[in-house]
């Protein structure tokens, strides 16, 4: 799910959520207190059942963790004055980037075949370097946040980007 952000006419920012991974990871917040719930529900607390509350509680841990890492993903770019800030932390590593809008030179979306599977890499040009920003095995979603950075560079810096 995109929200754009439009100003005067011109996309200056949006933010991204990866919908189905944010849903999964809510399934599994719920899961966490379901489960261990319905355990003591139908069993009660008794204590010769200390493996299966172990089991419950290591499955409480672990779905907390996973649910809460899904759940709170996205993906923000903005431009304030003159200064692109691009930040996700849908994969790993996270990234921050803060780029004045003289200095970025555009988007590239690479891919690769990697163990059979094709990986999308999107990067960011500046003067001097580029910068990995994303990467996804979603041609889709590759494909929508590249046409969204381009459409911001487009509206700010009045010209083409030449994406590869």
């Amino acid at each position: 799910m995109v929200f754009k952000i439009i100003q005067e006419n011109k996309l200056v920012g949006f933010t991204y959520y990866p919908l189905l991974e944010i849903i999964f990871g809510i399934f599994c917040l719920f899961m966490s207190f379901f489960v261990p719930f319905l355990f003591y529900r139908y069993n009660g607390f008794k204590l010769e059942q200390w493996g299966e509350w172990l089991f419950l509680i290591v499955f409480f841990i672990v779905f907390i963790l996973l649910g809460s890492s899904l759940s709170y993903q996205n993906m923000k770019v903005e431009l304030k004055d003159n200064i692109l800030f691009l930040r996700q932390d849908m994969r790993s590593p996270d990234v921050k980037i803060e780029l004045k809008l003289s200095d970025w030179k555009g988007v590239i979306k690479d891919s690769i075949e990697e163990k059979g599977e094709k990986r999308f890499f999107i990067k960011i040009k500046n003067n001097s370097e580029v910068t990995d920003f994303y990467n996804s095995i979603n041609s889709g979603e590759a494909n929508q946040i590249t046409d969204l950075l381009n459409k911001i560079y487009i509206d700010n810096k009045g010209e083409e980007n030449g994406t590869k």
